[in-house]
């Protein structure tokens, strides 16, 4: 395992509810979910016939040096003999899905997870964690590029576009079922399609910010890198934002808010964007 000095150690029970509460939300809204095909490398066989194991695909935005939420959704706790997808069988008609398809209603379904993030530690940390528990083949771990202010105030890319766009390069991916084919556009229909985003932002909005003890008990703030603990939001300048400590204008508001507006362009791809947020005053920003 790998958790390198002066890097973020998640804590597990506040990760593990994200993934109690990202489950619940996948299971109550099965009929929207897109489904996608295993390779046949991966299919079950029953009685000589091959069939295709489905897999539930998520995004982790910035996974950190450690990967926790992609290696906590992929455990035997929360993954297991899967169900997740099955523990309705007559209640919702949305489970004839599973049926029609001869599967067995008892039949894993497989995790398959896209995590990226813009620091070379961190991926290959990652990396690290990830091999230390044999998930290579359902954790793609991807290094995505952070764009500098000018690139953003042009492109107005956030988060989203750069990890999609990576994503869009890997042959893990590509293949996905159903296929959409009354998309127009052609540059679109090129990205990869995702049930589900996920992301622990940055908090805060500077540097400044950052290394400013706590306000109630002037404790120091837990050790991180620039890169896990400051977000700029899409068309801001880091160097002019130093004296900054409005919240909204970056940290994890900035960095969700600039997920949302990438969102309307992949508002086909993704059936649900969450996010974790640190600060009930963020939640508030965003809401207002």
């Amino acid at each position: 395992p790998s958790l390198p000095e002066g890097r973020l150690c998640p804590p597990i029970p506040n990760r593990a509810n994200y993934i109690c509460w990202l489950q619940e939300l996948l299971v109550h809204s099965k009929r929207d979910l897109y489904r996608f095909s295993t390779a046949a490398s991966n299919t079950n066989v029953d009685d000589g016939d091959a069939k295709p194991l489905w897999q539930c695909r998520g995004m982790d935005i910035g996974t950190g040096v450690s990967a926790i939420y992609p290696l906590l959704l992929t455990t035997k706790l929360f993954a297991g003999c899967n169900n997740t997808f099955s523990n309705t069988v007559g209640k919702c008609d949305d489970v004839k899905l599973i049926e029609d398809e001869g599967r067995c209603k008892n039949e894993p379904r497989q995790w398959k997870f896209l995590a990226t993030d813009i620091d070379p530690l961190a991926i290959q940390s990652a990396r690290i964690n990830i091999q230390a528990n044999h998930l290579e083949d359902q954790i793609c771990v991807v290094q995505v590029k952070d764009a500098d202010s000018t690139m953003k105030r042009i492109h107005n890319e956030g988060p989203l576009f750069a990890a999609m766009k990576e994503a869009k390069a890997q042959s893990a991916f590509q293949s996905c079922y159903p296929e959409d084919e009354t998309n127009a556009n052609q540059e679109l229909a090129e990205y990869p399609k995702f049930d589900f985003v996920m992301t622990n932002p940055p908090f805060y909005s500077t540097l400044k910010e950052a290394n400013t003890p706590r306000a109630g008990d002037k404790r120091c703030r837990t050790g991180m890198s620039a890169n896990e603990g400051v977000y700029t939001p899409v068309g801001d300048d880091m160097d002019n934002n130093e004296d900054c400590n409005t919240e909204s204008e970056g940290g994890d508001v900035g960095f969700v808010t600039d997920i949302m507006n990438d969102s309307q362009y992949f508002r086909n791809h993704v059936t649900w964007y969450t996010s974790l947020i640190a600060k009930r005053s963020s939640l508030d920003a965003m809401l207002h």
